[in-house]
């Protein structure tokens, strides 16, 4: 006499889902670490040129108060953008997401 497997199928599936919902889970995790990665990379970019530029803009107004040459002024003024640019950038930043703070929530 032959047998029916009427609990093939889920005995299969109860033994499969846990690997399945681990190589989910690790794909989730890859994806997110990516981005974590990425994120941190732009930061410390970021931050590598906003020190390059606060030191430089040091370095030429040091030599701007001992020469007091026009192009060395413009240099300083050159270097001193990039800090100056991030900040301003931050701060409007926190404006703009202040305003849309205020516009959602109720009067």
């Amino acid at each position: 006499m032959k047998q029916k497997r009427t609990l093939g199928t889920p005995r299969l599936l109860g033994i499969v889902w846990p690997f399945i919902a681990v190589v989910l889970f690790q794909a989730l995790l890859g994806g997110v670490s990516l981005y974590v990665l990425s994120a941190v990379r732009g930061y410390v970019g970021g931050e590598s040129l906003w020190s390059k530029g606060q030191k430089d803009a040091i370095y030429y107004l040091n030599l701007y108060a001992d020469s007091r040459d026009e192009t060395i002024f413009l240099k300083y003024q050159n270097a001193i953008a990039v800090p100056q640019g991030a900040t301003n950038c931050a701060w409007r930043w926190i404006i703009i997401h202040r305003i849309s703070r205020r516009r959602e929530s109720p009067s």
